[in-house]
């Protein structure tokens, strides 16, 4: 728009809007994240101010990461799929080697084979090494070391083991910060990255990635500038940019995911002017996220990682890494890997997503997000900057800090159901999926296969060709542990499974009072918000005269009426129900508002509403549910 005034479709749109919001302000629509970033209803208009650097080539490269702890298995794992689909291998090394823990150290029986695979001798990276070797019809695939620092030793061990281009991606803060601690001091990582550099040029030898703070809930701004911080450390250690992969997580929220990874390549940009060198061609590699996905009715991370894999596709990263599907519960199962790699594959070949590079551009919607996410980023930067740069921001603990700070924030989104999780938060299904169970049934198998795994590499450490077992000289830190946002619903959820498999599962029962033709949708919303927690609804309600409720002893009962009513007969109504149901936990559909002393005076007993905390309320009602069933008499002011 080249002027102040708005045309008149603008303002026609926006009397229909002020006309449906009924007296609220049109501010409402307008939605700020624990980002601090404002989102609009509706943007009328790009940025003014510079091109969004892009990538030089349309397409992508379709990668799988594996983690099966044998490295034969693992082996057998990666040379089917590079002949399906497949072209490039992300190679997660176990916490042992990781930590340069030799297998005779007692530290390491417990860590081989965890998280990751266990290629701790020759012949273990010699079938890794074999598996990448082109068959007929495919050509070579690349390797990518997820070895965290310890990339330099993993590669020599790898050396000579296979023709395909092998990147080290050695990433001494990054790991420090996960794994809380690193073999060597930071120098000596970043000696070994600079020396791979020198020696294989063409490959990235190091690794920037903001993955280890998104997984441990950092919002898409802290997350976006503490991987160009992280970036810029390794610049100032001598890092070629063009030697560098920098990696960030997935949004499921598309045109969040497009604008994240554009203002990625806007801030590297900016970066790389400022310390003298190109950051405008970088190689970006974007991994879905661990913590979107859920246990629970987890075929729905299918469609969270299709979400997440087309943003990071079509907002310009080089190679894209979609976790499978049963990623929370433990796996993967070969279905969960192969929908992984298809999903990739069908975006890609039938959906022509690659077909041009930076599609969105000029979207006012996509122009503004990127503009207004890379600024916020850049801020973010500058503090971290200015603080000593990442690695005092680590070693001090203060981006921990703001990591943890920023999770919180967004757990109390989740709690009051602002950020929907399907299948979690809403719609959540009762019964357990057939997934869940099938993978859930696999853990002591998986646990057997990796001791055994263990046994066999410590039996054969002898021959080990990998570490010599010296004992850590890295410094240590607080860790960033990885956390899923659907946690603490899943507790929840977890604990009404308990109750039901003791007994009976938790039951709902309504009682109206008015007219029910007027009660519909404040039922729809109590009757939702129980099937969260787990909770057994029946339904309908039960009119308020009517002593026969739903169930024989409901361990919660709702009561449900309009404002007017509440004020009305709300006092005597919720004074019958707790004479008459001494052990049931009281709800309330809608505020308390004039109820609220009545309310507090029958404890046990809540308000539910749109934005109330949901954690908090589904908890204290199974916590009670399960006290009363252990007492006979009512807990009172439980």
């Amino acid at each position: 728009m080249s002027t102040n005034e708005e045309p008149e479709s603008l303002k026609s749109w926006k009397r229909e809007v002020e006309r449906s919001l009924k007296g609220k302000p049109f501010d409402r629509l307008v939605k700020t994240g624990p980002d601090g970033v404002a989102r609009q209803p509706l943007y009328v208009e790009a940025p003014t101010g510079g091109v969004v650097p892009t990538k030089r080539a349309p397409g992508w490269t379709i990668a799988q990461a594996y983690t099966n702890p044998s490295a034969e298995a693992a082996a057998s794992e990666i040379r089917a799929d590079l002949g399906a689909g497949v072209e490039a291998v992300v190679l997660v090394l176990d916490y042992a080697a990781r930590l340069a823990l030799a297998p005779t150290d007692p530290r390491a029986r417990a860590l081989i084979g965890k998280h990751g695979v266990a290629v701790h001798a020759r012949e273990d990276a010699a079938a890794i090494g074999a598996a990448l070797a082109p068959s007929s019809g495919t050509a070579a695939a690349e390797l990518y070391l997820d070895a965290g620092a310890n990339g330099a030793e993993i590669l020599a061990l790898l050396e000579g083991t296979t023709g395909a281009r092998i990147h080290a991606c050695v990433d001494p803060l990054g790991t420090l910060v996960s794994d809380g601690t690193l073999p060597r001091p930071i120098d000596a990582h970043a000696a070994e990255a600079l020396e791979i550099q020198r020696s294989r040029p063409g490959t990235r030898a190091w690794l920037a990635s903001g993955i280890p703070y998104h997984e441990a809930g950092a919002h898409l701004v802290l997350e976006l500038a503490a991987t160009v911080a992280t970036w810029a450390d390794y610049v100032r250690r001598g890092a070629s940019p063009g030697a560098i992969a920098v990696a960030i997580s997935g949004e499921a929220d598309v045109p969040m995911g497009v604008a994240k990874t554009r203002a990625l390549r806007v801030l590297l940009a900016k970066a790389g002017a400022a310390l003298g060198v190109p950051g405008d061609d970088a190689f970006v590699a974007g991994m879905t996220s661990l913590r979107h996905t859920t246990r629970r009715d987890a075929e729905s991370n299918i469609l969270r990682a299709t979400s997440e894999t087309f943003a990071l596709a079509v907002g310009g990263a080089d190679v894209v890494i979609a976790r499978p599907f049963d990623a929370a519960l433990g796996g993967p199962t070969p279905l969960a890997r192969r929908v992984a790699k298809n999903v990739q594959l069908v975006l890609r070949e039938e959906g022509n997503v690659g077909r041009v590079v930076d599609p969105l551009a000029g979207s006012y919607a996509i122009e503004s997000m990127t503009d207004a996410f890379a600024r916020a980023a850049w801020t973010a930067l500058r503090a971290i900057e200015a603080d000593g740069g990442m690695e005092r921001a680590i070693l001090s603990g203060s981006i921990q800090r703001r990591v943890k700070d920023a999770f919180e924030k967004e757990q109390g989104l989740v709690a009051k159901r602002t950020r929907t999780i399907v299948g979690v938060n809403a719609f959540a299904p009762l019964a357990k999926p057939g997934v869940a169970r099938d993978v859930a049934s696999q853990g002591p198998g998986r646990d057997a296969r990796r001791e055994a795994v263990a046994e066999a590499v410590i039996a054969r450490a002898g021959s080990a060709d990998r570490a010599s077992g010296a004992p850590m000289g890295g410094p240590s830190v607080v860790r960033l542990d990885r956390v899923r946002d659907a946690e603490r619903f899943e507790s929840i959820r977890s604990e009404a499974d308990d109750l039901a498999e003791e007994g009976a599962r938790p039951r709902v029962a309504f009682v109206s009072i008015g007219d029910i033709a007027e009660l519909g949708p404040r039922i729809d919303f109590a009757a939702r918000f129980f099937e969260v927690g787990g909770f057994e609804v029946g339904l309908p309600p039960i009119a308020g005269d009517d002593a026969t409720p739903a169930f024989a002893a409901p361990d919660v009962i709702v009561l449900v009426g309009s404002d007017a009513t509440y004020a009305a007969r709300g006092e005597e109504a919720l004074r019958k129900l707790r004479d008459s149901n001494p052990n049931a936990f009281i709800a309330l559909a809608g505020r308390a508002g004039v109820l609220q002393a009545a309310l507090d005076a029958i404890t046990p007993s809540v308000d539910v509403f749109v934005g109330c905390d949901a954690v908090s309320t589904l908890a204290g009602a199974l916590q009670h549910v399960r006290a009363a069933r252990r007492s006979p008499s009512p807990p009172r002011g439980a």
